[in-house]
């Protein structure tokens, strides 16, 4: 039986063991064997074995969880995007079409502009404008401001 003084036994602090602990139980579970092989191989009580696999699973669930957030965080970038390229793409028809009027080529450079800035501002603060944008930060802004032909200079 081992001496254990204040957490710690044969210099190693208690917490460092256990990580070892809880990474070789991960290690030993990704590669088939048992509980008993490994609480044996291991030399760990079966209450203390099963307290870290659950605390090992909670963990691994925890970072998985994170990484889906980031994957979703990074689909709906990529939807908005994909919905603000069309958005361009039919202002540009509409834009150089013989049968468009002046006064809408120019809405629709403004258009096009405000979408361009739209954008911009979702490539540089994609992630904080996702995790926040139904809260906090409105994007509609940017197609909603009142049409001035004076602001606009087409040459």
């Amino acid at each position: 039986m081992r001496k254990v003084t204040s957490g710690v036994a044969n210099g190693t602090p208690s917490k460092v063991r256990k990580e070892k602990s809880m990474a070789e139980i991960r290690r030993l579970v990704a590669q088939g064997y048992c509980h008993n092989e490994i609480m044996e191989q291991l030399k760990l009580p079966p209450r203390t074995y099963f307290r870290y696999l659950s605390q090992a699973f909670e963990h691994d669930w925890q970072l998985l969880k994170q990484e889906n957030n980031a994957a979703m965080l990074a689909l709906e970038i990529s939807r908005v995007m994909d919905t603000f390229n069309a958005s361009i793409r039919k202002l540009h028809e509409t834009a150089n079409s013989p049968k468009t009027r002046a006064r809408q080529k120019i809405a629709a450079c403004d258009a096009m502009c405000r979408i361009a800035v739209a954008i911009l501002q979702l490539q540089y603060q994609g992630p904080l404008i996702m995790k926040k944008a139904l809260k906090d930060i409105d994007l509609s802004w940017h197609l909603k401001k009142p049409f001035s032909a004076e602001q606009v200079a087409i040459k």
